[in-house]
C-alpha cells in the first residue's frame, strides 16, 4: 500500500498542474487534508489548486480562513486530479468524472465506492480513522517538514472525523502524540478551532427530524428513520443523542436523494452500516453508497423510492440483528 502512495506522489510531482478535489459540503477532514497537502507541495515549489463540489460545510469554513477554495472547478486542463475523502462520483456532482482528462487519483478512508473504478490509481484504507491520517503519512513520505500549519490542519481533521477522539484507535493516539507538540497548541486550543455555533436552520432541521421520525425496536436495538430538507448528517447524530442506537435520515428534493446513517459504536461487531445496509440500496436510489461500520451515506437520483428504501433497510436490519421489528 505504501508503494501506491509513492506512485501517487510521483504522478503529482510529474504533473505540470493539478487539482486537489473533495466532495460536496466538504467536512473538516476533507478540507484539512486538502490544505495540509497544499502546504506540503509548496515546500516542493508546486502550487496546486484546491476545490470542492457545491460548498464547504459550515463547520469547516473557519478552518479554511483566507485560503482560496474553488467551488465546482472544471477539471479540464489539469494533468492530474487528486480526489480526497470521496468514495462516489455522485458526491462530486455537478463536477463530472468524465470531464477529467488528466490522471484521476484517489485517496480515501471510506469503504470503496463507484469512484474507484474510474481512478487511474487509488489508495483506500478503511482502517484509517480519517483521510487526514493518510495525508499525514503521505506528507512524511514526501520528506516535507511538518510545520505548525500542516500539523494543525492534520490534527483538526483527525479530531473532527473521530468525533473528538471517541472513535480513535491506538494508531490515532500515537499520531496525536506525535502531532500535538508540532502545532504549538494544547488540546483545548485544538477543540476551540473546531467549535461552531449551531445556527437556527440546523437546529430547525434537527427538531424536524425528531418530530418526523419512525422508531422501531429490534430486540435491544432502537432504529429510527426520518427526513429533513438539509443537515441530514447532523440530524442523524442528534437522533443518537436522543436515544436511538441507529439513525437513518434522508434529505430529498424532486431530482435527488441523500441519506445519512449513524450507529452506536458498540453495534460495530454485529452490523457494518456501510457494507451490510447502505451498499444494498444503491440500485433503489439510482446512485452509490459508502462509509464505515458506524457511519454511512448514500447519494442517488430516485427520491421517489424513499419509502421502498426505508422498507428494505428495515428488512436488512432485521436479517442482520435476527430480531423482528416492533414499531414504537
Amino acid at each position: 500500500m505504501k508503494n501506491v502512495l509513492k506512485d501517487i506522489i510521483k504522478e503529482l510531482m510529474d504533473a505540470k498542474n493539478f487539482l486537489i478535489l473533495a466532495h460536496h459540503n466538504a467536512d473538516i477532514d476533507a478540507v484539512s487534508s486538502m490544505l495540509a497537502l497544499k502546504e506540503a507541495f509548496k515546500e516542493k515549489m508546486r502550487f496546486p489548486d484546491i476545490g470542492v463540489a457545491e460548498s464547504v460545510s459550515r463547520a469547516a469554513q473557519d478552518i479554511v480562513g483566507d485560503e482560496k477554495i474553488l467551488i465546482n472547478p472544471s477539471p479540464e486542463g489539469y494533468d492530474a486530479v487528486l480526489v480526497l475523502d470521496t468514495p462516489s462520483q455522485e458526491q462530486l456532482e455537478p463536477i463530472k468524472v468524465n470531464e477529467i482528462h488528466g490522471r484521476l487519483l484517489l485517496i480515501d478512508h471510506h469503504s470503496p465506492g463507484n469512484l474507484e473504478r474510474f481512478a487511474d490509481m487509488a489508495y483506500i484504507d478503511p482502517d484509517a480513522k480519517s483521510t487526514s491520517e493518510i495525508i499525514y503519512e503521505m506528507i512524511k513520505e514526501m520528506g516535507c517538514e511538518i510545520t505548525e500549519k500542516i500539523a494543525t490542519y492534520i490534527i483538526t481533521g483527525i479530531v473532527a472525523d473521530t468525533s473528538h477522539l471517541k472513535l480513535a484507535d491506538e494508531k490515532t493516539f500515537l499520531l496525536m502524540a506525535e502531532l500535538l507538540p508540532k502545532t504549538g497548541k494544547d488540546y483545548y486550543e485544538i477543540l476551540e478551532l473546531l467549535y461552531t455555533d449551531v445556527d437556527i436552520s440546523e437546529r430547525i432541521a434537527i427538531v424536524k427530524a425528531a418530530s418526523r421520525m419512525n422508531a422501531y425496536r429490534l430486540g435491544d436495538v432502537i432504529i429510527v428513520f426520518s427526513t429533513v430538507g438539509s443537515f441530514e448528517a447532523s440530524a442523524a447524530r442528534s437522533l443518537l443523542r436522543l436515544g436511538a442506537d441507529i439513525a437513518v435520515v434522508a434529505n430529498l428534493d424532486k431530482k435527488s436523494i441523500r441519506i445519512s446513517g449513524r450507529a452506536r459504536r458498540h453495534l460495530s461487531e454485529r452490523i457494518h452500516l456501510a457494507d451490510d445496509i447502505f451498499s444494498k440500496i444503491e440500485k433503489l436510489i439510482g446512485g452509490s453508497a459508502g462509509g464505515h461500520d458506524s457511519a454511512a451515506s448514500a447519494n442517488g437520483t430516485r427520491p421517489e423510492n424513499l419509502d421502498k428504501v426505508f422498507e428494505k433497510m428495515l428488512l436488512l436490519f432485521e436479517e442482520k440483528l435476527g430480531e423482528k421489528p416492533e414499531k414504537l
